[in-house]
This record gives structure tokens, sequence and C-alpha cells, in this order.
């Protein structure tokens, strides 16, 4: 199957060991462009003026959109995240609109702590809860 990662700009250094993961389980897996930025940059040491410029340059929201039609299922890596379980970025929390707007399967890498202010739009929406295993992606 098709799947596409999605992810908080603080995970980024995760993501490659899930895309092997998922390779490994005999799925396409695939990224948003222009990801090194972000592993190559701490997330601390970078200011919001470089990074804004840097989206701004790249147009990386827009590629990640246009990326969510031509993939079957979406992935969202949800670690921990000072103090929230199952943490989800606002960048994320559109992608995954986008993709249910769309017909996708959405899954969830970990469940999401019941109080943040989101929980209720994004577990209205059914997605699949992994509790961390890929194997369960079908």
């Amino acid at each position: 199957m098709k799947i596409l990662i999605g992810w908080s700009m603080s995970f980024a250094s995760q993501m490659y060991e899930v895309k092997s993961a998922l390779e490994a389980l005999w799925h396409e897996a695939n990224l948003s462009p222009n990801m090194d930025f972000f592993t190559t940059n701490a997330k601390e040491q970078v200011t919001l003026e470089q990074e804004l410029a840097f989206c701004r340059s790249t147009g990386i929201v827009k590629k990640f959109f246009d990326e969510i039609p031509k993939h079957e299922w979406m992935i969202v890596l949800n670690y921990d995240k000072k103090g929230i379980h199952g943490y989800l970025g606002t960048s994320v929390l559109m992608e995954i609109a986008i993709a249910y707007f769309l017909g996708k399967k959405i899954y969830l890498l970990h469940d999401i702590d019941r109080s943040q202010p989101y929980a209720l739009e994004v577990l209205v929406i059914d997605p699949m809860i992994l509790n961390g295993d890929l194997s369960l992606i079908k």
C-alpha cells in the first residue's frame, strides 16, 4: 500500500525509522519533500524566522497537501512531547483534515491525550490507533 507519513516537525528524526519499518512490511512509504532542513537542524536551534523563511521558500505545506491525494493511507507520527501523550501539531491537524475529507484511511502511531483541545475532532474521524505496532497496517 502507498502510505504518506505525517509528523510534527519535532519528530523529524523518527520519520526515517518509521519509513524503513513500513518498507520492511512491504508498504510504499513516502515523506514530504524538503525534509533535510528539519533533520539537520535541531528544532530548538532554529528561530521562528528561519523556519518561516524555509517553509515559505520551499512551499513545504502546499507540497505535502498535494501528496495526500496520491496516497491510499496516511500515518501520523504522534509521539509524546512536552508531557502531552500522542502530541499532534497544528500542521498535522490540517493534514489529517485533508486526508479525511479525501476519504483516506488515517492511522495514528499512538493514542492521543484526551485532554488536548482537538481530541474530539481527531477521534470523531475514527483513525486507527496503532499503539506503536506498524504490523497492524494491513
